[in-house]
């Protein structure tokens, strides 16, 4: 079994990251900007780009023009794996219960072209 791995996007505050970490010290999370992963003002296509390459699950807030670069991604046969979007009203709580439930209770393929949004229950 594969765990999942994360790229937490900028738009996203980094306390999610370092939450995480704490929560699951094992995990591999990124946070945009933190070296090894993509630089601070990386477009949308970059970021799907370094996920389907590192095999990490992007987890994002930019609702606003994620959604289309998934898409378009996808239609030109590249894969994700997988894209958690963070709703507007999701706490910081909420949202990494979600992530440790990913984490300890999913496989990294079971994520391959999945948009899901978050928090999984309101």
């Amino acid at each position: 079994m594969s765990r999942c791995r994360f790229l937490v996007d900028e738009c996203v505050p980094s306390s999610l990251a370092r939450g995480h970490r704490r929560r699951l010290p094992d995990v591999s999370v990124l946070h945009v900007g933190d070296p090894e992963s993509p630089r601070k003002g990386a477009s949308d296509s970059e970021l799907l780009e370094f996920c389907e390459n590192q095999r990490r699950l992007l987890i994002t807030a930019d609702r606003s023009t994620m959604t289309d670069h998934v898409r378009t991604h996808v239609e030109r046969g590249r894969h994700t794996w997988g894209v958690l979007m963070i709703g507007p009203n999701a706490s910081l709580g909420q949202v990494l219960d979600d992530l440790c439930l990913v984490y300890e209770a999913t496989e990294d393929t079971e994520w391959i072209d999945v948009l899901y949004y978050l928090p999984i229950a309101t």
